[in-house]
């Protein structure tokens, strides 16, 4: 959906702006159900991963171990799926 693509590139934009508090809360935001999405929902986890993998570039300068852990729990997701990374 076009409308959905729009407003995703401009929470990316937003969250690329935003102060290392905020990127800190929405990296945690992001990791707690990262570890077990394809587990839960093989369909749904494609589309949500494929999403974080877009966003994680905007939140650098968060916390690092925590953006670290994210981009390495997608980056295997997508090495298992036989993708590589962006």
């Amino acid at each position: 959906d076009g409308d959905r693509a729009a407003r995703k590139r401009a929470v990316v934009r937003r969250l690329s702006q935003a102060p290392y508090a905020a990127k800190t809360v929405k990296l945690a935001d992001i990791l707690a159900p990262l570890h077990n999405v394809a587990e839960r929902d093989a369909v749904f986890a494609r589309s949500y991963m494929q999403e974080k993998r877009a966003v994680l570039p905007a939140l650098q300068g968060g916390d690092a171990t925590l953006w670290r852990r994210a981009m390495a729990i997608v980056d295997a997701y997508f090495a298992r799926a036989g993708e590589a990374a962006d």
